[in-house]
């Protein structure tokens, strides 16, 4: 007989505890506690390979042979980085709310799912369509194991996909496109003393950058879900002392983008940008580069069975209508829907966007509660 199945919160602290922080500590050991959890619940899955070190793990609910509802979770994070006033992998419980690396972001959703599919499959209930549980790596930089997923079939187009990451308590139907660049300076060193003498990388680097940040107005329209492009430059990098002009300069961008724009028209606004700074220092060189694979915005069409079905069990849990609203990032349901011609994509899930990534991470104890009962409800609405 499988073991009773964890409480949420506690099924939470668990998986904080486990570093896998992307790129530095592999998902390896939050993978086997996965699989581990669903061996003793009886559960059978399956591992995706990504790569040697990392897997995803795939449960599914067999059913009719209907659309499955397939729910994402990934099992990465992002580095723990300065300044935590609690253990990042502690999973401390105080003011209602359990603290740690991932607790938003996104391993809260990763029990509240796991433990939505072990209550259905508890219920008996006979399925229309199955239900997957992916829990995937990469998620926090190339996607990998979103990609891995698609490449393998096994997310097919009429799939409803869900990704269960952090979203204010909304239903969110529609998520920015994503699209990230290198841009690189190559001028000439020469004494600080006499900078006519050389090609001043560094300038024209903060030339094409001020240029960018305000060209990135001019792209795409507001989006009543998504509001307007943005940009952000991530990284600068420039010389290699203080009393040497800069010989080389670079910068890595990050923008995201509603479906009024489009990566041809953000490529255009920067090379431009690039182009105004190299005439502006004389001897300058650039190289543009795109670094992310296409992650196009996704939009959920309205009518939907999965929107009404969140719709739905979000009122029978909550006694409430849940705000439709857009996700400004990016999730491995995105990428799914965008390789499977899927047109049901939504994200809903416990925690909010503004603490994921953030010094003292917290996800509130309430929400873990209410979110395992709602995705249980959204899988029972769907499929039965």
């Amino acid at each position: 007989m499988p073991l009773p199945a964890p409480d949420v919160v506690r099924l939470t602290q668990s998986l904080v505890h486990i570093p896998s922080t992307n790129p530095t500590v592999p998902e390896a050991a939050c993978a086997e506690f996965v699989e581990a959890l669903l061996s003793e619940q009886g559960m059978p899955y399956q591992r995706v390979p990504v790569s040697d070190e990392r897997w995803n793990v795939v449960a599914r609910l067999h059913g009719g042979g209907g659309p499955p509802l397939v729910l994402l979770a990934h099992l990465d994070t992002v580095p723990v980085g300065e300044g935590w006033s609690r253990d990042p992998f502690g999973a401390q419980i105080e003011d209602g709310r359990l603290w740690g690396r991932g607790a938003c972001d996104m391993k809260g959703g990763l029990a509240a799912a796991l433990l939505a599919l072990l209550r259905l499959r508890d219920s008996g209930a006979r399925l229309s369509g199955d239900l997957v549980l992916a829990a995937t790596v990469d998620e926090e930089s190339s996607m990998t194991g979103a990609l891995a997923l698609s490449a393998a079939g096994l997310v097919p187009p009429s799939s409803y996909i869900l990704a269960a990451e952090p979203s204010d308590g909304k239903l969110l139907v529609a998520q920015k496109g994503v699209a990230w660049y290198e841009l690189r300076f190559r001028g000439a060193s020469a004494h600080g003393s006499m900078p006519h003498l050389g090609a001043d990388a560094n300038r024209a680097l903060a030339l094409a950058v001020e240029a960018a940040y305000q060209g990135i107005a001019q792209v795409g329209d507001d989006d009543p879900l998504l509001g307007h492009a943005t940009l952000v430059v991530g990284v600068m990098q420039g010389g290699f002392k203080t009393n040497v002009v800069a010989d080389a300069a670079r910068a890595e961008i990050d923008i995201r983008y509603p479906p009024s724009a489009s990566v041809e028209q953000i490529r255009q606004m920067l090379q431009a940008a690039a182009e105004r700074a190299a005439q502006a220092v004389p001897g300058i060189r650039f190289e543009l580069d795109e670094k992310t694979t296409d992650r196009a915005p996704v939009v959920c069409t309205p009518t939907s069975p999965l929107i009404a079905a969140v719709r739905q069990a979000h009122r029978a849990v909550t006694g409430a209508e849940p705000e439709l609203a857009g996700f400004r990032a990016y999730t491995d349901a995105a990428v799914c829907a965008l390789r499977s011609g899927s047109p049901h994509c939504v994200v809903y899930g416990p925690g909010r966007l503004a603490q994921a990534h953030t010094v003292d991470e917290y996800v509130a104890l309430d929400e873990l509660r209410m979110f395992e009962q709602t995705l249980y409800e959204t899988a029972r609405v769907l499929l039965t």
